[in-house]
């Protein structure tokens, strides 16, 4: 079945609108409070225990966007009805993870082989990436080949993204990890132009919001932090509000994608 990805994209923000009772409660519960764990365990925690808990709320996370999507699909359905549909969801939606995971670390073997022979490891690495100028020196110091494979293993990535971006709602109603790949891949033929233009639009928007709230938001804490001496208010409280952006970000494609399922199945 064809569908118009404007059409889904006008019906995502109708069924917003008439939901938003429903919606943001769920979202904010699940996605955000996810999102806040895991920024306040890596500010606040030391290294060596903030792994459990960013591990625990990432899984609240997901449990929250398959809710969303089984609310989506299933309007009869209460919110506790689709949390614990969304908890049955999650083992098998992490093998898809763990699948699309190694596919990536596979596909990336070739770059991290160059950038060994380079001289970078794994224990510098974390500091160059938070560095733009040892970035560009990394750039520099890579074989030309490395910066075209880059470029092609990023349109991979971005590719299989748009071609794999109905899974969830797919598992959500199937439940088998392979099956849900496989279907996504189906419906999304032919589609990839207009569903990578609404997406990369949605990121845009995204991230110019993003970027102008913790701008300013970031300029005015991190006087209130050095005032208080709280390195900690200066961090966290921009990154809450940052969180809260991409919360809404995540909760608009989650609903989208579920209705663009629900158009090109039922």
């Amino acid at each position: 079945m064809k569908v118009s990805v404007n059409e889904v994209w006008d019906d995502t923000l109708a069924f917003l609108r008439a939901e938003r009772a429903l919606v943001v409660p769920v979202a904010l519960g699940t996605i955000y409070l996810a999102s806040v764990i895991a920024i306040s365990a890596s500010l606040m925690l030391a290294p060596t225990v903030r792994g459990l808990p960013i591990i625990l709320a990432s899984a609240w996370g997901i449990i929250g966007q398959f809710a969303l999507i089984d609310l989506v699909l299933k309007p009869q359905r209460s919110v506790r009805e689709a949390l614990g549909k969304g908890a049955r969801t999650l083992p098998p939606a992490i093998l898809v993870y763990v699948m699309i995971g190694a596919l990536l670390m596979l596909l990336s073997l070739p770059l991290i082989f160059a950038i060994m022979q380079a001289g970078y490891t794994a224990e510098n690495m974390p500091a160059v990436m938070a560095d733009q100028v040892q970035m560009m020196k990394l750039a520099e110091a890579l074989p030309s080949w490395a910066s075209v494979y880059l470029l092609a293993f990023f349109a991979v990535c971005c590719f299989v993204f748009i071609r794999l971006i109905l899974w969830k709602p797919a598992i959500t109603i199937g439940g088998r990890p392979i099956d849900a790949l496989k279907q996504s891949w189906a419906l999304t033929h032919g589609r990839f132009w207009s569903l990578f233009g609404l997406v990369l639009l949605a990121g845009l928007v995204t991230q110019l919001v993003d970027w102008a709230i913790t701008t300013a938001f970031g300029a005015v804490f991190l006087i209130v932090g050095r005032a208080i001496e709280s390195a900690i208010v200066a961090q966290l409280v921009p990154a809450l509000i940052a969180a809260l952006v991409a919360t809404a970000f995540q909760t608009v494609i989650t609903v989208f994608v579920a209705r663009y399922y629900q158009r090109a199945t039922y």
